[in-house]
């Protein structure tokens, strides 16, 4: 039987350093190919109000929203994505109302009143590995092609909002997105309409504060 020295100082040495390299060239692979890895914080409020539309030389109030989203890249440094589209769907009842992203802003809120500064076009968004981004997005109506249904995402404000609003009316708010990878994933977020609430929606619209809650579709 070959018999091998054991020298402890050489030994543990070379040991220690062919596991460090191990784990290094583990972590390196492990970096290039996990990708990014987007994550959507869920927005503690959102502002409602009303935008003016016209169709065939009438007028309309038309809700829509403005809402602070703010994303984290889990991904490693160097794996950078991009966020493609942003979407929320509104659900009252048994209505609901698809919302697409529109500009964003920064906005503030007075006398019942939002006011919108700084408006600029959408489009996509990198955020890098380890990285964050924030912005305040305005949401509008869905336009769907079929000419029969083609004003379903069109939320009335008086007729289809706030008719149908009660106390402890609850208001569901899920937030999709989109990555450049293609996977859509969602945040879920209720609102309680307490009167006092109501109220202030009455007058033109209010901020709405949320919480979060599971997606369960």
């Amino acid at each position: 039987m070959v018999k091998f020295k054991f020298d402890e100082n050489i030994d543990v040495i070379a040991l220690l350093a062919l596991c460090l390299s191990c784990f290094l060239l583990i972590k390196s692979c492990y970096d290039d190919f996990s990708g990014s890895e987007i994550v959507l914080i869920a927005p503690e409020s959102i502002k409602l109000f009303h935008k003016n539309e016209k169709h065939k030389g009438i007028e309309y109030q038309i809700l829509t929203l403005s809402a602070p989203l703010s994303y984290i890249n889990n991904g490693p440094k160097g794996q950078d994505g991009i966020v493609t589209k942003e979407l929320v769907k509104l659900t009252l009842g048994t209505k609901s109302w698809e919302l697409k992203w529109d500009s964003f802003v920064d906005s503030t809120w007075e006398n019942s009143k939002v006011h919108i500064k700084n408006e600029k076009n959408i489009g996509a968004f990198p955020i890098v590995g380890r990285g964050t981004a924030s912005h305040e997005t305005v949401f509008i109506p869905i336009v769907i092609d079929a000419e029969k249904n083609r004003g379903k995402n069109f939320c009335l404000w008086d007729k289809h909002f706030l008719t149908n609003l009660t106390p402890f009316s609850k208001l569901s708010v899920k937030f999709t997105y989109r990555t450049n990878s293609g996977k859509e994933s969602s945040k879920c977020c209720e609102a309680i309409l307490y009167e006092n609430l109501i109220e202030s929606l009455k007058l033109g619209g209010a901020p709405i504060p949320l919480k979060e809650l599971s997606c369960t579709n």
